[in-house]
């Protein structure tokens, strides 16, 4: 008996998962629905990261939250920090009072 073993690659129409980083988000007063970017998250989308709409993501036990933001702002965001959110836009993820939490960001 021959057993033959084929490799085949699936595309659904040319689609594939949106490139992803993971790390903490922080909050900061600022504009609305407006965020800054950390340095990591600024190498992943390279030079023209400015004015781009990214998905913040936080999955917890309860389920999936997010929040659509626009990156005009850029900070330094030490210890594993992504972004830096506007207060409304990190509430929809969480509770301002937690400080920090983890999330997934796409674009």
């Amino acid at each position: 008996m021959i057993a033959l073993l084929l490799a085949v690659s699936i595309t659904f129409g040319g689609w594939s998962p949106p490139p992803a980083i993971r790390g903490v988000a922080s909050w900061y007063r600022y504009i609305p629905g407006h965020a800054a970017a950390g340095p990591a998250l600024r190498r992943a989308l390279g030079p023209a990261w400015r004015g781009k709409v990214v998905r913040v993501v936080r999955r917890t036990e309860t389920g999936t939250h997010f929040a659509l933001v626009k990156l005009t702002d850029w900070c330094a965001c030490p210890n594993g920090r992504i972004v830096d959110l506007d207060v409304r836009s990190f509430a929809r993820l969480g509770s301002p009072s937690l400080g920090l939490v983890r999330i997934e960001v796409t674009w």
